[in-house]
């Protein structure tokens, strides 16, 4: 966090707040592992057996789980500008189906799109497994890019080469 409250950092606390009874952990366990890099994962997966407690059993409302799993975790996404307004984030826990539904549909774009350099600086929670992984993807994207322009660059000599005067260039005395 960087020390500013908002409506967004109130999210993200809300997200939280959402995972502790979810799971029946607590936000920093004694060994100070993160209630949401534990859950993170889980959450991505769409593993909600392994995330919500084992003890409830199957005595709990799979509708109710499914809304506040996914209010949880949009809720917690490291970009601030990617979390749901109040309002929204109201409407889902109240059993709104067309907000859960876009919150949804915003969640499933939101992971099937590479991070841009933005949210990655956007991010309230730093994970350096998940940063180098990113750049990682970024870097691979580069290296893509300047083989195809060195490619490009070896075609185009080739071709000059092929069309006369050997792409030579006149000597000096």
């Amino acid at each position: 966090m960087h020390g500013i409250v908002d409506e967004k950092t109130n999210i993200y606390v809300y997200g939280v707040l959402l995972l502790e009874p979810l799971t029946v952990r607590q936000a920093l366990d004694s060994s100070q592992q993160s209630l949401v890099m534990w859950a993170k994962p889980l959450l991505m997966k769409n593993n909600i057996k392994e995330l919500v407690d084992p003890t409830r059993g199957d005595a709990h409302d799979s509708d109710q789980i499914d809304h506040v799993e996914c209010a949880a975790c949009i809720c917690i996404d490291q970009s601030p500008s990617e979390r749901p307004q109040m309002s929204q984030f109201v409407r889902v826990l109240e059993g709104d189906e067309s907000s859960l539904i876009e919150l949804k549909l915003r969640q499933r774009s939101r992971h099937q799109r590479t991070p841009s350099v933005a949210d990655l600086f956007d991010a309230d929670e730093c994970n350096p497994t998940e940063y180098l992984s990113h750049l990682n993807q970024q870097m691979m994207v580069l290296v893509n890019c300047n083989e195809k322009s060195e490619d490009h660059d070896r075609s185009t000599t080739d071709r000059n080469q092929k069309k006369g005067g050997g792409g030579s260039r006149p000597h000096r005395n």
